[in-house]
């Protein structure tokens, strides 16, 4: 970077502001420098891509802890990625602003074992929600001992409430604690993984309702 300590009319070389100095010939001179300002601007599907990121990627980040467990490892992708690769393929629509989430075909869970016969869901006592769902047991890969996985997710908060080691297959039914929902409309799901936590259910969507 240049000093200029002469006055405007002084010979200088390098930078200074705007300004750049330097000698040519033995002749000084100075020029400005470019502004050329990068073009920002992008086009209409560049934002509407960045719009469907964004929302995948939050909605992705709110159920980041219960990836951990309901989606059955596999090789060479994160738990992570596969659901953001899977939300954006399958259940983001409209366009940009208006948005929107088809939560009716979400995964929260994703593996090789059985999934859920008849799941239903239904509002309990207070901040309960009541799952049921037919015994399986022994059937393909299913075991009495497959335990369930209630999912809860409540737009208006933007937050998962769930519980991975619900009752067991044979049960045929649990609850899940929402009491922090109370009010507002959840979207549901079940889903089951083995007793040793290897396999997981591709989640069924139990449809919204709302939190008594």
């Amino acid at each position: 970077m240049a000093r200029h300590a002469q006055g405007i009319l002084g010979e200088f070389s390098g930078k200074v502001g705007t300004v750049i100095g330097g000698s040519w010939k033995g002749i000084p001179y100075m020029r400005g420098r470019s502004l050329r300002k990068k073009n920002r601007n992008m086009t209409e599907a560049q934002v509407q891509q960045q719009a469907r990121f964004r929302m995948a990627t939050q909605f992705i980040r709110a159920m980041n802890i219960l990836l951990n467990t309901s989606y059955e490892e596999s090789s060479g992708k994160t738990n992570k990625n596969l659901a953001l690769k899977q939300l954006l393929e399958q259940s983001i629509g409209g366009v940009y602003p208006d948005l929107f989430i088809n939560y009716s075909t979400v995964y929260v869970a994703k593996g090789s074992l059985k999934k859920a016969d008849n799941p239903a869901v239904a509002a309990g006592t207070q901040g309960m929600l009541n799952f049921s769902w037919t015994d399986t047991s022994g059937l393909g890969n299913s075991t009495s001992g497959d335990k369930a996985i209630l999912v809860a997710y409540c737009p208006g908060t933007g937050d998962f409430m769930f519980n991975v080691n619900a009752a067991s297959r044979s049960q045929g039914n649990d609850s899940l604690d929402v009491r922090f929902f109370s009010g507002k409309e959840v979207h549901t799901w079940i889903s089951f993984r083995s007793a040793d936590g290897k396999q997981s259910a591709d989640s069924i969507y139990t449809g919204k309702l709302l939190v008594p």
